[in-house]
């Protein structure tokens, strides 16, 4: 069975957000008794279905689109207030929140006044794993905080808010960890593109339509020293094994340049690991100088497609 088009897609998402303020209308009118088997049945099935539709055009468009994103959430929401999982203790969470003052206060609330962000509108996490955060402001705009590791670091999320022009209190260690925790409590998780094996593939995909992936013969001893002289001229080629060899700073610029992807060099070097490449370093004599450079080596007959 074919797998429907994102025209199909759409069209099926296009009353989704009337469909599931329907059945949180039904919900509340059931004053606290739950719905009847028929109708708890169709709105799970429902909520799953719109979980699904996301997540399929989002695959095939290879885009992140916020509305939908906030559909997604919606029908997550909604099977967690007919099953009774989730809002409770998220609702619990954010009553009890103190702050470093142990004052109870509302978490989003809290981050306004300790960021001297007022205009502070939601917190944002990219993907359930490796996220990054970002924080944005009610003229839509993002700034980006970094990595989990990184919003648990006050200089890390200082010098984020620096980049964009604001000064945020000072915070001791410990002070800090409420900021931390007020992150987590309100942060929405709008989910990845594509698993990150599919992303990575199409960084590379992009990288070898603009480096072109010329074959080289390593074994070519004129070759290799001639390749060593100034590896960079030549980030990306394939050998005579249909391996792709690739500079992995000049891919990080790729990736942030032309592609307009936020990364690292320590998140493509996982990246890569995860579809199989290995770091390879090649040497050759010229002369009394030996030439080395570093590249990282993916398996025999790479295919790009087929990697994800």
């Amino acid at each position: 069975m074919t797998s429907p088009s994102a025209e199909v897609l759409r069209e099926r998402l296009a009353d989704a957000s009337d469909e599931i303020a329907g059945f949180r209308e039904t919900l509340r009118s059931a004053n606290g008794n739950g719905l009847d088997e028929a109708t708890r049945s169709d709105a799970l099935d429902y909520a799953a279905n719109v979980v699904r539709d996301v997540d399929r055009i989002t695959q095939i468009e290879k885009t992140s689109d916020p509305q939908r994103n906030r559909l997604r959430r919606d029908a997550e929401d909604l099977a967690e207030a007919i099953t009774g999982r989730g809002d409770k203790a998220r609702e619990q969470a954010l009553a009890e929140f103190r702050d470093d003052r142990d004052q109870r206060v509302h978490p989003l609330d809290f981050l306004r006044t300790s960021l001297k962000s007022y205009d502070l509108s939601r917190v944002i996490k990219h993907g359930s794993s490796n996220s990054l955060w970002d924080l944005e402001l009610e003229n839509g705009t993002r700034i980006p905080l970094g990595t989990s590791v990184q919003i648990q670091e006050f200089k890390k999320v200082k010098g984020a808010l620096l980049s964009a022009g604001r000064v945020m209190r000072r915070f001791t260690a410990s002070e800090f960890d409420k900021v931390t925790e007020a992150f987590a409590l309100v942060a929405e998780t709008e989910d990845t593109v594509a698993s990150e094996n599919e992303e990575t593939a199409g960084w590379l995909a992009s990288f070898i339509a603009d480096r072109g992936g010329q074959k080289v013969k390593l074994g070519d001893a004129d070759t290799l020293r001639n390749l060593l002289r100034d590896p960079d001229d030549l980030a990306l080629f394939r050998d005579e094994q249909d391996r792709i060899y690739l500079r992995l700073p000049k891919l990080s610029v790729h990736v942030t340049r032309v592609i307009g992807q936020r990364t690292t060099s320590r998140d493509l070097a996982a990246r890569l690991s995860r579809l199989g490449f290995k770091k390879k370093q090649l040497g050759a004599r010229d002369g009394d100088e030996t030439l080395k450079a570093r590249f990282w080596r993916s398996p025999p007959n790479f295919d790009v497609e087929g990697a994800a």
